[in-house]
């Protein structure tokens, strides 16, 4: 059940920037086409290391930051600063960014099932420093705010800065609890979230909330507020 909720609400998030990228207006199939071709290589890559068994190894430096997290940071800090994706910034809906954060809400109670299952250790909870439930649930006060013009640009900036610092505790938790204290997580197997569908944790589900983070990001700042 946990498993198959990691995998459905991978596959609905790999279709979502589709979503968006339908509302451009400059060479719409060829952008759509690009994110394919790197969503497909980027999954090739995730999985490879996964099934390869170079996550195993869970001495610091952590290798899942290092070798997943921080290369999606720049592959999203890359795609969204091509010429392509720059044109049709302004086409996008500046609420989808927003309201799609929400996804994080299913993501958290997933964590939650693959603790109460034993697949997770609680570290990576509320327990620990993973709070990142707050972004999936204000994220569609923030976007009905904005819609109505109850709220700037400015304050759409702000709140996704201020999930991204609560995303960087999330990660702290997992990085505390796998690989600088592993006896908080002795009462279950740390190779587990190395191995499918867990992967598509940091491997997709994380990268893509950081990914539109990034495009509203963009927005805000290209529209001077």
């Amino acid at each position: 059940m946990i498993k198959a909720g990691f995998i459905l609400l991978s596959l609905l998030m790999i279709v979502s920037p589709i979503v968006l990228f339908l509302k451009a207006t400059d060479d719409k199939l060829k952008l759509i086409k690009r994110y394919i071709i790197i969503i497909f290589l980027w999954l090739v890559y995730v999985l490879g290391l996964s099934f390869s068994g170079v996550l195993l190894n869970f001495d610091l430096p952590p290798r899942i930051p290092l070798l997943i997290i921080l290369p999606s940071i720049l592959l999203s800090i890359l795609l969204t600063g091509q010429p392509i994706f720059k044109r049709n910034l302004n086409q996008f809906s500046p609420n989808f960014p927003i309201n799609v954060q929400a996804y994080r809400i299913a993501v958290e109670l997933l964590i939650l099932g693959a603790i109460l299952y034993g697949y997770f250790p609680e570290g990576v909870s509320f327990d620990g420093t993973n709070y990142d439930i707050l972004v999936g649930l204000t994220a569609p006060v923030i976007g009905v705010l904005f819609m109505r013009d109850k709220i700037t640009r400015k304050w759409v900036l702000a709140w996704n800065i201020g999930a991204l610092i609560i995303l960087t505790f999330t990660g702290y938790s997992f990085v505390s609890t796998y690989y600088i204290h592993p006896e908080f997580s002795s009462d279950v197997s740390r190779e587990l979230l190395t191995e499918f569908p867990f992967i598509l944790l940091p491997g997709l589900l994380l990268p893509l909330a950081i990914f539109y983070h990034i495009v509203s990001i963009r927005q805000s700042i290209i529209n001077k507020f």
